[in-house]
């Protein structure tokens, strides 16, 4: 009876220490926080280019219009300048809208439009390169 009595005291003193370093609190779990990285940081225009939007296939890695169906669809050559539409939203508009009677499709809606805008900085970035 009396080792009953010892343990039980042990027990109520072993849980009365948990909780008096507890703070006798239940621990509240704290919402995880985000981390602040916004879409257009999380992937670059050169990753979509060359990834999601398909534009080596035909334009190439550098914009030279050498990937591997470019030659064959005659895909413009970046490093040589744009015929028109060489500023953001005309390279936009070409990305989401494409060229009617040539091979140049629209990517509307396989891209959304900050991915489009990422990919058009990139393209126009390619055509400084080539001048």
């Amino acid at each position: 009876m009396m080792n009953r009595k010892v343990i039980s005291l042990a027990a109520i003193a072993a849980i009365s220490v948990v909780f008096a370093a507890c703070g006798g609190k239940k621990e509240e779990s704290a919402a995880p926080v985000a981390a602040p990285v916004e879409a257009a940081a999380a992937v670059s225009g050169k990753d979509l280019y060359n990834g999601k939007g398909g534009c080596a296939a035909c334009h190439g890695e550098t914009g030279k219009g050498d990937g591997p169906t470019g030659v064959a669809v005659k895909a413009a050559n970046f490093t040589a300048g744009f015929k028109k539409g060489g500023d953001l939203a005309g390279v936009s508009a070409t990305i989401k809208n494409g060229v009617p009677g040539t091979a140049m499709a629209g990517y509307g809606a396989q891209l959304n439009d900050e991915e489009i805008k990422l990919i058009a900085e990139y393209v126009i970035e390619l055509s400084k390169a080539g001048h």
